[in-house]
């Protein structure tokens, strides 16, 4: 069971950091809000907007890639501190749907939680206190990830009610190196 914890682990890091489109658009939800929005709004969301809208946290930064005109692919920033007994839950996804005029926040569980949590099941009953104390530990990092996720269901309704012609945001250029 190890060995599938530690290839769904390095195969779930590779396409997260690949932001793979297949990856990011399916899997387990364990998180989804819906906002409702008019369509003309949704013609072009700005979804390269999100990372300034997103407030500010100790945790590790959310980023934002769109995948297309109507989809969004977040997730925490890899390789980031993320505070003690953390462990991200979710990936996510943020889709613009013209025809049902809402935008949908939906969080996949990750594949390496549901290897975690395909083995603690028979561990319930070889060392129950252990597999209960991991079974709270992915609790309490659902309910962190989960307001963390509200947030940015937050960060896109704040996003429309702006109500405002939307132009490319201003790039970011680096700083000159000083002297």
């Amino acid at each position: 069971m190890i060995f599938l914890l530690i290839a769904a682990v390095l195969v779930e890091a590779s396409l997260m950091c690949f932001w793979n489109r297949s990856y990011f658009g399916w899997g387990v939800p364990v998180f989804k809000q819906r906002i409702a929005a008019p369509a003309a709004l949704l013609s072009h969301f700005p979804f390269n907007w999100l990372e300034g809208e997103y407030p500010p946290a100790s945790w590790a930064t959310i980023v934002f890639e769109p995948l297309s005109e109507n989809t969004c692919a977040f997730r925490e920033a890899l390789l980031m501190p993320r505070g003690p007994g953390y462990l991200p839950i979710m990936r996510g996804l943020i889709v613009a749907d013209r025809q049902r005029r809402e935008v949908r926040v939906i969080g996949w569980c990750n594949w390496s939680v549901l290897v975690i949590a395909a083995t603690l099941v028979p561990a319930l009953i070889v060392m129950p206190a252990v597999a209960l104390f991991f079974a709270g530990l992915l609790a309490a990092s659902y309910l962190v990830q989960r307001r963390r996720f509200q947030n940015v269901a937050i960060a896109v309704g704040a996003l429309l009610e702006t109500n405002k012609a939307w132009s490319p945001p201003i790039e970011r250029t680096p700083a000159p190196p000083g002297p």
